[in-house]
């Protein structure tokens, strides 16, 4: 019983491990590469034509509006194939848990005083296996560059 909770971190890093690998297949990285180039393009030129108040500029720019809409609209997709694999092997893992590890393992949190059962053991590290792997393999779409400008990122 006890070596479940120790078994579970490495089972779950092999998760994390699995989908990252898969994330990176089932992504087109040349149509995320082109959607962001082209969106990024055209920020610049709103952001320049915004800057030096040329209204000529702006409108050129602003019937370019759709094609770059459709690009943030195909971005968006590559990251929902990849939100859906994320949640369909999260789910697959916690079947997977619930079957192979006993279900009357728990774990003392001493800072939360709180016992946590396989399902939230499972949950834990999950939140730190995933981004790790991610991090170790690399995102297959990388965040967008304007969200590192504000801080947000």
């Amino acid at each position: 019983m006890k070596l479940d909770l120790i078994y579970m971190p490495v089972v779950v890093f092999a998760l994390a491990l699995i989908t990252s690998i898969a994330s990176r297949l089932i992504v087109n990285k040349e149509k995320v590469e082109r959607c962001i180039e082209i969106i990024e393009r055209w920020n610049e030129m709103r952001e320049k034509a915004v800057r030096t108040k040329d209204r000529k500029l702006y409108r050129r720019v602003m019937k370019r509006k759709s094609m770059v809409d459709r690009a943030k609209s195909d971005l968006d997709m590559e990251k929902f194939k990849v939100y859906i694999l994320n949640t369909f092997i999260f789910i697959v893992g916690m079947w997977l848990m619930s079957n192979t590890f006993s279900q009357e393992s728990y774990i003392l949190m001493p800072l939360l005083l709180l016992k946590l059962n396989l399902y939230w053991w499972y949950f834990i590290n999950a939140l730190w296996c995933f981004p790790l792997a991610n991090r170790l393999i690399g995102s297959p779409i990388p965040p967008p560059k304007y969200m590192a400008k504000r801080g947000r990122i």
